[in-house]
């Protein structure tokens, strides 16, 4: 085990010397360097930072990181230039671009010079699954890892005081600056957005004009990198029960959309629904959504910024438990709790709205929320004012 560490390590340590000769490159002030999941999509949190550019200075060039098999299709705005993640201008311009916005992690062999700037924005808030250094497979290499990144960040994005310490510091063994805007993503739900609405509504064939409700059950990640799965229980969703519980509760017509989170493969649902996987942004999703179906989710802190109705269905919840972990005991957690469908039904229609604001309100109260509806401004000019003093 300690030799495959070493040779691990070494041969990182290798490539970051080899890649230094980017060096040779000068810093470009005006250049931002983007990349979202990996480079899996123009979307979350670096994309909204994006378009606050483009809005606001456009003086400043951005460049975008995806991967091959996007790369022809993905749709951005025309100011934007893309480059293929891994290829030789990939390297060149993350080495020279002043700027670089993330919202996960880059590999460790790219030397990221000290004069350059990385914002990690991270990709959820909350109190949900442990990451990292607080799951329950930490490693000697993983700590490794950790500390490497740590040299190249210099700040993460907070969500709220919670995500600070159970997160940044104790999850990625983070020690330098945070940015105490709220996640940029989040800001939408704070404003009145029509017009949002009224798109999507279109887009899924839905009216606008009626008292219909929109249902979106948004379940999370489970296993490997490249293949998710849905759940670990065979125990799926009863998409119709679950339709025809709230329209019993709610006594008028119910849509139900379904979004598989994108690293899951195998992600079909057996049911009549709306299909949204492929809906290009998640937070229009949840700004035009009237009630939230989740799992372990960190989309359900987004939800419950507007204070609308949240259920747990969690069938693989003790396996979860076990294999992952979760920062809170999930009975502390302010949404009903569904282990199974039965459950789920019986917490839909026996649900108590002014509890359920009651409990999420003293949850967000004592995470200490940072999100508000300038989260973008505020991060942009931290950044700025960073770039002043370098």
């Amino acid at each position: 085990m300690n030799v495959l560490f070493f040779m691990k390590i070494g041969i990182v340590n290798f490539l970051r010397i080899v890649l230094r000769i980017f060096y040779i490159f000068p810093i470009k002030d005006n250049c931002f360097f983007f990349e979202s999941f990996n480079g899996k999509g123009y979307n979350d949190n670096p994309q909204y930072i994006s378009e606050y550019l483009s809005n606001r200075h456009k003086q400043y060039r951005q460049i975008w990181s995806f991967r091959n098999n996007i790369f022809k299709t993905v749709v951005t705005p025309t100011n934007i230039k893309k480059v293929k993640t891994g290829s030789f201008l990939y390297m060149y311009y993350i080495m020279t671009s002043r700027v670089i916005i993330t919202n996960d992690f880059f590999s460790p062999i790219i030397p990221i010079r000290k004069s350059q700037i990385l914002v990690n924005t991270w990709h959820g808030g909350g109190f949900f699954k442990k990451v990292a250094m607080t799951s329950k497979l930490p490693s000697r290499y993983m700590e490794w890892y950790y500390h490497k990144q740590n040299q190249m960040i210099s700040a993460f994005v907070a969500s709220s005081q919670y995500f600070i310490k159970t997160v940044v510091r104790d999850s990625f063994l983070f020690t330098g600056d945070t940015i105490h805007c709220g996640m940029p993503r989040n800001s939408v739900f704070f404003k009145e957005l029509p017009n949002v609405k009224e798109r999507l509504r279109n887009y899924f064939g839905v009216p606008f004009e009626d008292n219909s409700l929109l249902v979106l059950f948004a379940p999370t990640f489970r296993g490997c990198s490249e293949q998710g799965v849905l759940s670990m229980s065979d125990e799926n969703l009863d998409v119709k029960k679950v339709h025809e519980a709230f329209e019993v509760k709610y006594r008028t017509k119910v849509y139900f959309l379904y979004r598989a989170h994108h690293a899951i493969v195998n992600n079909k649902l057996s049911g009549n629904y709306l299909d949204a996987t492929a809906y290009p942004d998640m937070q229009d999703l949840l700004y035009c959504s009237d009630i939230l179906i989740s799992d372990y989710s960190s989309c359900m802190w987004d939800f419950g910024l507007m204070n609308k109705p949240i259920f747990v269905y969690a069938p693989d919840l003790q396996y979860y438990e076990n294999s992952t972990g979760f920062f809170k005991d999930v009975d502390e957690w302010p949404y009903p709790i569904g282990r199974n469908n039965k459950e789920l039904l019986d917490s839909i229609l026996s649900f108590d709205y002014s509890d359920f604001i009651n409990r999420n309100t003293k949850c967000m109260a004592e995470l200490v929320s940072y999100e508000n509806a300038n989260a973008t401004d505020l991060c942009v000019e931290w950044i700025f004012n960073k770039k002043q003093t370098i």
